[in-house]
Order: C-alpha cells, then sequence, then structure tokens
C-alpha cells in the first residue's frame, strides 16, 4: 500500500520560493504593485464628493492590481516576456470571478465576527456567561471554514472556474492540511504586522510624517509595494505545493 508524502508547508520555505519568482523581474513586479498601491493609499484620505469615497475607486483598482500579482506569480513565462500593463491586460479576464470569490470569501468570516461580539457581550455580563461557549464555538468554526477556503482567491485566477468552485477546489486542496496551513497564514500575518508596524513606527518619529497625511499614506504606499507582493507570492506558493 502506497502512501503520498505531505506537502511541506514550511513559511521560510514558501517566503524564499516566493522570493526566488519575485527576483526574477523584481523591478517589474514592484512597478506593477506601486502604480496602484501608492495613488490608491492617497485617494483613501481624498474625498470626490460629498458623498463618494475615493477608497472605492483605490480598492476597485487594488482587486485588479492583486489579480495581476497573482497571475505574475502563477505564471513565471508570462512575468519574465509580458510588460506589467500588459500583465494586467491577460489577467483582467478573471477578475469579476475574483471579486465574486472574495464576496463569499469574506462572508465565511462574518459568523466569526458574531461570535466576538457574543464573547465580548457575554465576557461583560451582558448576557448569559454560557453564551460565552457558544460564541467561542462559532468562531472556533468559522476560522475553520476560512482556513479550509482560504485558497479559493489564487485558485479562481489560475483556473476558468466560478466563484463557487474555487470555493470547492480550495476546500479539495486543503483536505488534511488544517493546521499546516494555520501554522503558515499566522506566521505571514505575524511577521507583515511586525514589519510594517515597526517601519511606520519609525518614519512616525520624522515630525514631518507624523504631521502630514499625505506624506504618511505615500510610505503606507511604498511599504505595500514591498509587503503585497511578499504575501501573493507566498500565498500562490502554498496552492502549488498542495496541488503537486
Amino acid at each position: 500500500m502506497s502512501t503520498s508524502k505531505k506537502a511541506s508547508l514550511n513559511p521560510l520555505s514558501l517566503l524564499r520560493d516566493a522570493v526566488t519568482i519575485w527576483n526574477l523581474r523584481f523591478w517589474r513586479v514592484a512597478l506593477l504593485t506601486a502604480i496602484i498601491a501608492i495613488p490608491g493609499s492617497i485617494l483613501r484620505i481624498i474625498q470626490l464628493d460629498s458623498t463618494t469615497d475615493a477608497s472605492i475607486i483605490s480598492s476597485l483598482a487594488g482587486m485588479f492590481m492583486t489579480v495581476a500579482l497573482t497571475w505574475a506569480f502563477l505564471y513565471e513565462k508570462d512575468l519574465m516576456k509580458l510588460r506589467f500593463t500588459q500583465l494586467y491586460v491577460k489577467s483582467s479576464s478573471r477578475i469579476l470571478p475574483f471579486i465574486a470569490t472574495s464576496v463569499l470569501f469574506a462572508v465565511t468570516a462574518l459568523p466569526a465576527l458574531m461570535g466576538i461580539f457574543i464573547i465580548v457581550l457575554s465576557a461583560a455580563e451582558q448576557i448569559p456567561l454560557g453564551f460565552l461557549f457558544f460564541g467561542l464555538a462559532v468562531v472556533l468554526l468559522s476560522v475553520f471554514f476560512v482556513i479550509r477556503l482560504s485558497l479559493a482567491t489564487v485558485l479562481v485566477v489560475q483556473n476558468e472556474i466560478s466563484a463557487l468552485n474555487s470555493l470547492r477546489l480550495s476546500w479539495q486542496v486543503t483536505k488534511g492540511y488544517f493546521m499546516k496551513l494555520t501554522f503558515a497564514w499566522v506566521a505571514i500575518i505575524i511577521a507583515i504586522i511586525v514589519i510594517s508596524g515597526a517601519l511606520l513606527t519609525l518614519i512616525g518619529l520624522i515630525k514631518f510624517m507624523r504631521e502630514n497625511d499625505y506624506a504618511l499614506a505615500l510610505s503606507s504606499g511604498v511599504l505595500l509595494t514591498f509587503l503585497l507582493p511578499l504575501f501573493i507570492g507566498y500565498s500562490v506558493q502554498i496552492v502549488k505545493r498542495l496541488e503537486k
């Protein structure tokens, strides 16, 4: 009876492979990200009019950027030969399925928020203490679904499938990898929080940067230019390893 070896999801190994692909065309990936991330960060503090928040525009542009970045890390040949504008064009056919998948994925996280709200109310003795365990159960169940479906946004770009099918496929490829996948996601999220927090704290020590909203927004955009490709590349590497 043959047994198949489980894929390694070592965070350092995943990050190393993501950086290796990025280095194939470092400045192309950086420019692909910067052209949206930097203006988008600035637009978030600009009101187009009394009713329209410019952040809506930057959010939509950010989705196009995420799809293009995902495509670049998925298909190294395209990354090597296509200009960053061509990467946007070639990956644009997957934007609507990506948006639909993102919305459905976000819905799976809503029960966790409800569970946290119940836990807070119970801890504050606003509702019976017994609800604390119910809230905790809801949070844990929601986290399980979020982890199992966490690869859907990459899979929907990689394959010509619908949003629902990308969620099903994510559920399939992550089977048996819940703990490893949880550790991998927690590791990269903590790393990004620590790095960005440290850099923004240092930037905040400069008086001009601290007192200028636009300078802070510019700093955030530059930071995003270098952190987002790492996260996207890391996500793509998880998919590639689980599909082997």
